[in-house]
């Protein structure tokens, strides 16, 4: 269910079963199988949703992504900007130079930043304002010239409690060990879609073991959804040897030991077929754990699957051993 910031719930959301994980509450041990026919509202024409966490908005189509967290404070004098949607987890540039202020109207571009300081509003050059806004329990900054984007986009904002638009659960439980079997992606019948679910613990405060490893649910970091190559992509994952990897045991990567823990980072692909829905957990953070499991069948990873999920949103911005490996090569051997 999607609940618009200051309103009620309403519009054609999807519901899951109870192993769904919305902030808060225990999970059922398994991950959560969208039922068919359960895509909830399309954005309107030329905009798209974007979500992190358990918010999600609409912006215009046209819309960069990145994960830095912000414009920077200071640019280069012929920088000029796009408009781009920002999620936590980039860093901050440094400049080494005095900075302009206030900052020229034309180094100012639209931007949604999935989060910000404290709620308020400030006036920027040019006629730009930037507006912090709290949605559910999370900041989202808007700057925008225009009062009108600035407002619609604040109008589509929505905390999510159990899917987002793409199907996407606010939170997963990492420690899962496998998604309920459906009958396997061999019998989901014609594909649909498929919902790309994004997670990882980035962010999440440490548990006060002291211990990454002890977080249990990770968050959603971004989510999108294949319809006209969904096609493609199953049939590639059904095509990918069976079994576990790549794995690795490079004592500079891998404790001695293989560890229990999944990874942090991990997708969860909810594919929809004409006969039945089902997930399939991709890992490819881990030594030990990487491939794909649709709870029938466990099987590697391959770089045809890779290239198409890595792209857009879920673009890497940092390295994975796996996916190095299957989307780079072979590393050369250290001398």
């Amino acid at each position: 269910m999607v609940v618009p910031s200051g309103g009620t719930p309403g519009g054609p959301a999807a519901v899951l079963p109870s192993a769904v994980l919305p902030s808060g509450r225990t999970p059922g041990g398994s991950a959560a199988v969208l039922p068919v026919g359960g895509w909830a509202t399309p954005a309107k024409p030329g905009w798209r949703w974007e979500s992190y966490a358990d918010v999600q908005l609409q912006v215009p189509d046209s819309w960069a992504q990145s994960l830095w967290p912000g414009p920077p404070d200071c640019t280069e004098d012929d920088w000029v900007p796009e408009a781009t949607v920002f999620r936590p987890g980039g860093m901050q540039g440094m400049a080494l130079k005095l900075c302009p202020t206030p900052k020229p109207a034309r180094q100012v571009a639209p931007s949604v930043v999935f989060g910000g300081e404290r709620p308020g509003v400030v006036q920027l050059a040019g006629g730009w304002v930037r507006e912090t806004r709290k949605i559910g329990d999370h900041l989202i900054t808007v700057t925008a010239g225009d009062d009108v984007l600035r407002r619609q986009i604040f109008a589509s904002a929505a905390v999510v409690e159990t899917v987002d638009s793409y199907g996407c659960a606010p939170q997963a439980d990492r420690w899962v060990v496998r998604p309920p079997a459906q009958g396997g992606l061999k019998s989901v019948g014609e594909v649909t879609g498929v919902s790309v679910c994004r997670y990882s613990v980035q962010g999440l405060p440490i548990t006060p073991a002291g211990h990454p490893e002890d977080i249990r649910y990770a968050r959603l970091q971004a989510s999108s959804r294949l319809t006209g190559a969904a096609d493609h992509l199953v049939r590639d994952l059904l095509a990918a040897p069976p079994g576990v990897g790549p794995t690795f045991s490079d004592s500079r990567q891998c404790t001695p030991e293989p560890s229990p823990d999944p990874g942090r980072d991990f997708l969860i692909l909810r594919v929809q077929g004409t006969d039945h829905a089902q997930d399939v957990l991709y890992r490819y953070d881990s030594c030990h754990h990487n491939g794909t499991d649709d709870g029938s069948t466990l099987r590697q990873l391959t770089a045809d699957t890779a290239r198409q999920l890595f792209i857009g949103v879920h673009q890497l911005h940092e390295s994975y051993p796996a996916l190095d490996l299957l989307l780079i090569g072979t590393p050369p051997p250290v001398r």
